[in-house]
């Protein structure tokens, strides 16, 4: 592990435990699986953090995101607003499904919006760029999760 490597490692973990302390009642952390691809996330599950996500974060480490929980199954659009890094965007349904991917969202894609038409989502999971390719994660693909 190079001092980079390090150093990006303990900037994700920082932020982790802004978040969680910032956000009383917040979902802490999670594993995802997907196949045999492991992604330790940070879970959002309230408005406010949910609204945050990822802006204003310099970088992701590999194999870290963002999982977004919703309340209610619906249609889940996401924007880059105040993003600093392209992302791969992946919408899950209430049978733990992928049923969605946008691959390498660019920061200067904002104001367009991304997500399924269709009202299913119930979690979004939100890596760093090419990640999704790099796993051969594929709609489809089932996913669990440990919390």
């Amino acid at each position: 592990m190079t001092k980079g490597d390090i150093y990006k490692t303990l900037i994700f973990s920082l932020i982790l435990l802004v978040f969680i302390f910032m956000e009383t009642g917040s979902g802490g952390t999670a594993e995802i699986y997907i196949g045999e691809t492991v992604v330790s996330a940070l879970v959002v599950d309230r408005d406010s953090t949910r609204a945050q996500g990822l802006s204003g974060v310099e970088s992701l480490q590999s194999g870290t995101g963002m999982l977004f929980v919703f309340e209610d199954i619906g249609v889940q659009k996401f924007w880059m607003k105040d993003m600093l890094f392209s992302i791969d965007i992946i919408w899950i349904d209430i049978n733990m499904e992928i049923i969605h991917i946008e691959n390498n969202v660019r920061p200067d894609t904002f104001p367009r919006s991304f997500g399924p038409k269709e009202p299913v989502v119930k979690f979004v999971l939100e890596v760093g760029e090419g990640f999704a390719e790099s796993h051969q994660i594929k709609i489809g693909d089932e996913i669990k999760i440990d919390r």
